[in-house]
């Protein structure tokens, strides 16, 4: 048996003995309710982008109302989610392991046709087997929101009178909105893996999301589609999704986004001046203006959490308050969180950056993971880490030596 397979055996197997959590955890609902079981329901400014939580399907039915109504004739919905996702009675569950209930599993490097194999196997081999088994019913957690895992209370319940036929996997709840069945849903599954603290994209994840987005919208056949992105809570991965999906939307597009205010501000570490990202605008002058893009689209998208100011604000206000309690492990959390945040706005200004070489200048073909591959000595430079790695070269590490500077 060869690695890839042994390992997806594993998950087979991590899956038969997983507890189920429901996705709408108390107090999700971080900004105001528009739509019920579409929980921190919102769009980016005036593009057609707009993000969620992982809906009900009533919350899906509400959504795609309210689309219809303003003139929508196609829906992009991103799913972001690296981990499998089922729906019964119309709600959706993730599945979680035993001894680490709180976090969701972490499935690395899977593509999203995997992860739609490891849902049909969830449904078919695990849920259907114990819901029989305990009589039309089903065990699940609920938890509270907490942005420290450790944080998080779970309370147990059960779901009675399941019928079989009312567990789904996510495509299978989709279909019925798809154009197979009159609607005009499509689905796309790009599985971004956040854990463990948010990490940056993969490399593959932003060029897929240029393929999908210049195909599917902003092409010939795209007139009248809008982009939905979500993962479980409409937080982390989903404003990335909506920030990605803009950003190449107006590259393409040739979308005129107002930076004046960005301009404006100090060159300060507050205001996103890092010294790496001083170094990279040192070494490639065009970053700067990139950067005011970014921040601009940034802003737009930060109903729940604005992607620049979360570092310099929460994580170092946190880190602070848990360095003096001496709390090592909680400041820990919140110095990592910090150091992934910052190194994704390093790659989101260098693909901004990439983006006009090659739709505005189009003085590039490459694609992105070859355009920073091409880029190798910056990388290391600047973060001492190869183009798309996490690791660092040498066993010196740029980021974790990161202090808000």
């Amino acid at each position: 048996m060869d690695v890839k397979t042994k390992y997806e055996e594993d998950v087979k197997e991590k899956l038969q003995q997983c507890v189920m959590k429901v996705d709408h955890f108390t107090g999700i609902d971080k900004i105001d309710l528009v739509f019920e079981g579409a929980p921190n329901w919102r769009q980016m400014g005036s593009l057609p982008v707009f993000g969620s939580a992982q809906p009900t399907v009533k919350g899906v039915e509400n959504v795609l109302a309210h689309y219809s109504k303003q003139g929508a004739k196609k829906v992009l919905w991103i799913n972001m989610r690296t981990e499998p996702v089922v729906y019964v009675q119309g709600k959706s569950f993730a599945p979680r392991l035993k001894e680490n209930p709180k976090e969701n599993i972490e499935l690395l490097g899977v593509s999203a046709a995997k992860i739609n194999e490891f849902e049909r196997f969830l449904v078919d081999q695990v849920l259907k087997d114990r819901i029989s088994k305990n009589g039309s019913k089903m065990h699940y957690f609920q938890d509270t929101y907490a942005l420290l895992p450790a944080d998080r209370v779970d309370t147990e319940h059960w779901l009675e009178s399941v019928a079989l036929e009312d567990v789904k996997t996510v495509s299978e709840m989709y279909s019925k909105f798809g154009g197979k069945s009159g609607g005009i849903i499509e689905l796309v599954r790009v599985p971004i893996n956040d854990v463990p603290n948010e990490r940056v994209p993969q490399l593959e994840d932003f060029d897929f999301l240029i393929q999908t987005v210049s195909s599917k919208v902003a092409g010939e056949n795209g007139e009248g589609t809008i982009v939905h992105c979500n993962c479980q809570m409409g937080r982390g991965r989903t404003t990335t999704g909506m920030f990605l999906c803009a950003l190449v939307l107006a590259k393409i597009q040739g979308v005129q986004v107002d930076v004046e205010k960005q301009k404006s501000l100090p060159k300060t570490p507050e205001n996103g001046y890092y010294s790496i990202v001083n170094q990279l605008v040192k070494m490639l002058p065009a970053a700067d203006e990139e950067k005011h893009l970014v921040d601009s689209l940034i802003d737009q998208c930060g109903h729940l959490i604005n992607m620049r100011d979360f570092i310099w604000t929460k994580c170092q206000s946190e880190f602070n308050i848990e360095s003096q309690k001496e709390n090592k492990s909680r400041a820990l959390f919140w110095h990592n969180l910090a150091v992934n945040y910052v190194e994704r706005y390093f790659y989101f200004v260098l693909f901004a950056l990439y983006l006009t070489e090659r739709f505005s200048l189009k003085t590039c073909n490459a694609s992105f993971e070859d355009w920073c591959k091409a880029k190798h000595e910056l990388f290391v430079k600047i973060i001492n880490r190869k183009p798309g790695s996490a690791e660092d070269i040498g066993g010196t590490s740029v980021l974790k030596n990161f202090n808000w500077v």
